[in-house]
């Protein structure tokens, strides 16, 4: 089974618009402002709040790896759609490392599930889900590589983001139980770990490159995907809410 490293990376604690895992250039700065006021609902949602400061409902976040697992299906295959269409060997190389690294997230998912068989026992995908891996479909399909890859980026940006930003939550429930173990604390140092915020960065880096070299008018549609993207995001983070019951 693939093992995923769950390091913790230090960052300062402060909350801050500015990205924690950071741009790469003038793109991908314009990528994250471009976005930025759906990141911002993406921290406000209950479902975030709650992760942070361990008062989230089991069964919510039981049903969140569920519908995750069910939308890294299609990530997955995005990120192998990524690998064939990329400019190089070496990009190539790392977006079916990344397809590796997100079929990981579903062995990680199950292992939290009870009974370990979680992918066959799970509900239908929600209505946020299939919308937003419908997007995904479509951009990897029909769009060029630098807009695919672009839309493609707020899952790989948005969760190390959410997790470095909820250390501070964690750490301040930590210190008010003492020899207590966080609820979340295995998806906070997933996220949060090395282990996803360094390919993280790789991705951001290659996504800059692919849109330095794209026209203006591939520029200016990657820019309402990302921001697309994002949307999708908020609305993922916020299902249990939406879909839940």
């Amino acid at each position: 089974m693939f093992q995923l490293p769950v390091t913790p990376t230090s960052y300062p604690p402060q909350q801050t618009d500015q990205p924690l895992v950071a741009v790469a250039g003038p793109h991908t700065q314009q990528l994250w402002e471009a976005a930025l006021p759906f990141f911002r609902d993406i921290m406000a949602t209950p479902f975030v709040t709650q992760l942070g400061d361990g008062t989230l409902a089991a069964s919510e976040y039981h049903y969140y790896l569920q519908q995750d697992n069910h939308y890294l299906e299609t990530y997955i295959n995005g990120l192998r759609s990524l690998g064939r269409s990329a400019p190089d060997a070496t990009t190539a190389a790392f977006w079916n490392d990344a397809a590796a690294l997100s079929e990981g997230e579903v062995d990680s998912h199950n292992s939290e599930l009870e009974g370990g068989n979680a992918v066959e026992e799970q509900g239908s995908p929600s209505p946020s889900n299939l919308a937003y891996q419908a997007f995904l479909r479509d951009a990897c399909a029909t769009q060029p590589y630098a807009v695919g890859a672009t839309a493609m980026l707020p899952c790989f940006w948005t969760y190390p983001e959410v997790a470095l930003r909820l250390l501070p939550a964690y750490r301040a429930w930590t210190a008010d139980h003492p020899g207590e173990q966080h609820p979340y604390e295995e998806w906070i140092m997933l996220y949060s770990g090395d282990g996803f915020v360094e390919p993280c960065t790789q991705a951001i880096a290659l996504v800059e490159e692919a849109l330095s070299q794209a026209t203006p008018e591939e520029v200016a549609v990657a820019v309402g995907e990302f921001c697309i993207g994002t949307l999708h995001e908020v609305m993922f983070f916020d299902q249990s809410r939406l879909h839940f019951s």
